[in-house]
């Protein structure tokens, strides 16, 4: 049987390498797009105190919230997407 040489070995290692860092970096992604998710729930939450209490008017807070609703829907497309889950739409 032929043994590998270093250089063999090295291409090898070199792959595996990849996988496990294009891993790394799908979970930072992911990790990336969970806080931003975050962020865009407690803007919400935030956007309706300021309502309450009249810093904002209502067509304002209309205005922000759908522009939070559609950055919310495509960082979940994003995530869908990054887990593989294809069967619904990005945007």
């Amino acid at each position: 049987m032929p043994r590998q040489t270093n250089q063999q070995k090295r291409k090898t290692s070199l792959a595996d390498n990849v996988v496990v860092s294009n891993n790394s970096v799908a979970a930072g992604i992911r990790r990336k797009i969970n806080a931003l998710m975050a962020i865009v729930q407690r803007t919400i939450v935030s956007a309706q105190q300021y309502k309450v209490v009249d810093v904002i008017n209502a067509n304002e807070l209309k205005t922000c919230l759908e522009a939070l609703h559609r950055s919310f829907v495509a960082l979940d497309g994003l995530s869908s997407a990054l887990d593989g889950n294809h069967s619904q739409s990005m945007w």
